[in-house]
């Protein structure tokens, strides 16, 4: 898998606060994992016999590979983050 470096002064182009920009990224990037965790994991299933066992490891190991072919989720909340498509809202601290 080919890596992925992004010039800090890209983020700062779209926020004046990259230390904001990062963490709300981390968070959403969080929330992808998850999401796609719970995928992998409905699709990985049960083995329901030991007959399908070894066509069961075949199918699930197609399966994980084409999961491992995704982007990482860091990368994808950024993307999101850098399209305008993550809005960072501000909670009030005084209240």
């Amino acid at each position: 898998m080919a890596e992925y470096t992004m010039d800090l002064r890209e983020i700062d182009s779209v926020n004046d606060n990259v230390y904001e920009a990062v963490i709300a990224s981390a968070k959403r990037a969080r929330e992808i994992h998850n999401a796609l965790t719970d995928e992998l994991k409905k699709k990985l299933g049960d083995i329901e016999n030991e007959e399908d066992l070894d066509e069961e490891i075949l199918d699930r190991e197609k399966i994980v590979k084409e999961f491992d072919k995704k982007p990482k989720p860091s990368i994808m909340a950024l993307g999101e983050y850098m399209n305008g498509k993550l809005i960072i809202t501000k909670v009030d601290e005084g209240k």
